[in-house]
């Protein structure tokens, strides 16, 4: 990307702001390195792994990358002779551990976080490294005794060593002829050599050798003679113990060497895992967004991040979220406004969260959309004239033929007060060649600008849009909002006179302006007072429209109350039907346990039953009105919880009945009993749960049963095969005194479902048997 448009829009300091998230050196050093990318695939796999790691933020358990920068260190294994000391390698230590921490937590995180994991799949845990160098060094950074079985013998020979001498010193020090030659009875330690403090006036009556003097020159150092040998033999274990302690440290530098790719790599997961937890962390705390990816640019409630940041981190100034888009056909967007009134602030949001996007840093806004660019570039500011030594607009000129030249496809154009530093009519005429020109190269541009020329430009192009920053009306002060299809005014003398420029200067400027632009300008007032009468108008019909439907909506939930009141009303009179109804039965059934003969008595409660069964049917058959839904055949639809809510398919409507088919079942449905229509057929086809055992019979044995028993089971039978779609049945009653065929006949005429029935053909029964067509 173009490093001036970096700098210009403030790409570094957001990388610097987002670069206090990390726990690494090296973590650090990738921030500071990110630019935007163009590849699509690679953005997107960056800004996943963010969206995992933002995922477990909340996790305490989730372990903090702060692994030590290790690069420098790793050339010295390379050099021969050359190994690191017990400090350089407890940092090899320290990232091993950390890189096996990191490992294991993510490893149990598979499943919900694979970008990430994919990613820490490539660590190298060099357990036997880490191994190697716990066993060896401290975390004092001291070689341990048993780091080699040489180095722990020469270690307990320095130490008896260290202990005989010390005996002898004590000796001496307590031989009475040689009390008052002492300064302190204190043994010392000068170069590995024991000694003794002694009195300089009395050095010459000890045999020994001086090695030092006090600062008063009144106390020396001396060695005995007596100590000379074993000192000397203490000094060659110690330089032993170095010239090992040397060995260990050169095999071990060699083991880390041998890794050093490793190592590196490691480094270098691990920052980048740095990264994006950082990135992360900056998306959690700015409630960033992630983008989706289209062809259009949509920035809803967008903060400038950098102002944000003051705001929230150094408590300074006030960030106002604003809307920004540009979508096809239009790639032109030109701001107009007030000076101070956030044509640039707008401007520079944008380019922002674009760069931060195509970095895959996610963005303070509540929504965000937009096509990847391939290039980027903006002209903000007047640098440039410093570094070339030209005017501004010799220098505006440079940087805008530079743009042109690095044209491609999908590139995205910001440039403040486009046309600058020259007389506005030709600036002007020079910014919208060149936005023409950038429009025919494919490229999106946002500018903005104080020219009256530039807002009619927009007027009059179908792929250019006019966006003006909002003031208020009264004390012309900003209110950094943007207004789409609105054209800015400067409003340069309103705000003169709000600043106390006396009213003749103001009328003269009026006057010149009228004499020069004038045409222009106030055509382009009433144009403009024009549109803003009729997004007033607009906005007050809008919330018409959004009172009416809601006033639709209510009457649609009234509606339904009313209908679902009015079932619920018909199922509880249902419910009361069918417990009297079951009451009669029961008395019926226990008059005839208690063998009770009265014919009378009987008679009355038959003649009860069968006027609940009528009832019945006959409230079944006009049930109230729950739907206006109209099925046609082949028609897919959601029953009601009498069918368990099942998906049929509608094959016949006759009247207020719909033959249709529940899985592999044919039933008759009363209309009213659907739901809804469903249109399409269903993924997975649904049937009523009949089990195979309740498949009704095509006979009716009903030979020996009392006139009572027998209607109850051709009423269930009949009910039954209705349901099946079974149209024809065969009830055997026998012959017997006829009063069973009669009762029975009598109750068939009055059934709703049953067509006809007719005596079975001599051969199968005659008049002993009743074949029953039943309607479907």
């Amino acid at each position: 990307m173009d490093p001036k448009t970096l700098q210009d829009l403030g790409f570094f300091q957001i990388l610097e702001c987002i670069s206090t998230y990390t726990h690494s050196a090296p973590g650090r050093a990738v921030i500071g390195s990110l630019r935007p990318i163009v590849d699509m695939d690679i953005l997107k796999q960056r800004l996943e792994c963010v969206r995992e790691i933002k995922g477990l933020l909340w996790d305490k358990n989730l372990p903090r990358p702060s692994i030590p920068d290790i690069s420098f260190i790793l050339p010295k294994t390379k050099v021969e002779n050359d190994f690191l000391s017990p400090a350089e390698i407890l940092l090899v230590a320290e990232h091993l551990s950390m890189v096996n921490k990191i490992y294991s937590y993510w490893q149990q995180k598979e499943k919900e976080c694979p970008k990430i994991n994919t990613l820490i799949s490539q660590l190298h845990l060099l357990p036997e490294v880490l191994h190697q160098i716990k066993k060896t060094i401290d975390v004092q950074g001291e070689i341990i005794d048993t780091a080699s079985i040489t180095l722990k013998k020469i270690r307990k020979s320095i130490q008896r060593l260290k202990t005989k001498i010390k005996n002898l010193l004590h000796e001496l020090l307590n031989t009475a002829q040689y009390s008052s030659y002492w300064q302190e009875k204190i043994i010392s330690v000068h170069n590995n050599r024991y000694l003794v403090s002694v009195k300089s006036k009395y050095q010459s009556f000890i045999k020994a050798i001086v090695h030092d003097y006090s600062r008063s020159k009144a106390t020396c150092f001396v060695e005995p003679l007596e100590i000379l040998p074993l000192n000397n033999q203490l000094q060659l274990l110690i330089e032993e113990e170095q010239e090992e302690k040397k060995r260990i440290l050169l095999e071990l530098t060699h083991t880390i060497g041998h890794h050093c790719e490793s190592l590196l790599q490691n480094q270098k997961l691990i920052a980048l895992l740095d990264t994006y937890m950082a990135i992360a962390q900056y998306a959690l705390e700015f409630d960033g967004a992630f983008p989706r990816f289209t062809d259009k640019i949509y920035f809803k409630k967008a903060y400038h991040p950098i102002l944000l940041w003051k705001e929230r981190k150094e408590r300074q100034g006030r960030a106002v979220p604003v809307d920004l888009k540009l979508s096809p056909p239009a790639k032109v967007l030109i701001i107009s406004g007030p000076n101070a009134g956030g044509k640039t602030m707008a401007l520079k949001t944008m380019g922002i969260l674009v760069l931060m996007l195509q970095t895959g840093i996610p963005v303070p806004t509540e929504e965000a959309s937009l096509p990847i660019f391939n290039k980027i570039f903006s002209d903000i500011g007047d640098d440039k004239a410093l570094e070339y030594q030209m005017s501004t607009f010799s220098a505006h000129l440079k940087r805008l033929q530079e743009i042109l030249n690095a044209i491609q496809d999908h590139t995205l154009i910001l440039i403040d007060e486009i046309g600058r530093g020259t007389n506005p009519s030709e600036g002007s005429a020079l910014a919208m060649s060149f936005l023409d020109t950038f429009k025919a190269k494919k490229a999106w541009t946002i500018v903005t600008t104080h020219y009256e020329g530039l807002k009619a430009y927009a007027l009059q192009k179908k792929d250019a849009l006019n966006v003006a920053v909002g003031i208020e009306s009264k004390t012309l002060r900003p209110t950094y909002q943007l207004l789409y299809n609105t054209m800015g005014m400067s409003c340069a003398l309103k705000i003169a006179e709000r600043m106390g420029i006396e009213k003749e200067i103001l009328e003269k400027a009026q006057g010149y302006l009228r004499e020069w632009d004038g045409n222009i300008y106030f055509s382009l007032q009433e144009i403009l007072k024009s549109k803003e009468e009729l997004m007033t108008r607009k906005e007050y019909l809008l919330k018409l429209l959004s009172g009416l439907v809601a006033l639709k909506e209510k009457e649609k939930r009234l509606l339904k109350e009313i209908e679902e009141k009015k079932w619920e009303i018909y199922l509880k009179k249902e419910k009361n039907i069918n417990s009297l109804l079951q009451e009669v039965e029961q008395t019926v059934k226990v008059i005839r346990r208690q063998k009770r003969d009265k014919e009378e008595d009987i008679k009355l409660l038959e003649a009860q039953r069968q006027r609940l069964i009528q009832v019945k049917k006959s409230f079944l058959t006009f049930p109230p009105s729950r739907t206006e839904l109209e099925p046609k055949p082949n028609d897919w639809v959601k029953l009601s919880y009498r069918f368990n809510h099942k998906i049929a398919q509608v094959k016949r409507v006759e009247g207020e009945m719909v033959e249709a088919i529940v899985g592999t079942l044919r039933c008759q449905v009363p209309k009213y009993e659907i739901e809804e229509i469903i249109g399409k057929a269903p993924l997975l086809s649904q049937g009523i749960n009949i089990h195979a055992h309740t498949k009704p019979k095509t006979e009716l044995n009903l030979l020996g049963k009392r006139v009572d028993e027998a209607l109850w089971e051709v009423e269930k039978a009949i009910d039954k095969a209705a349901l099946y779609g079974l149209k024809q049945m065969r009830i055997v009653h026998g012959l017997g005194s006829g009063q069973l065929r009669a009762a029975i006949r009598k109750y068939l005429e009055t059934h709703p479902q049953v067509a006809v029935f007719k005596d079975a053909l001599p051969k199968e029964g005659g008049q002993g048997v009743t074949i029953v067509e039943i309607e479907t």
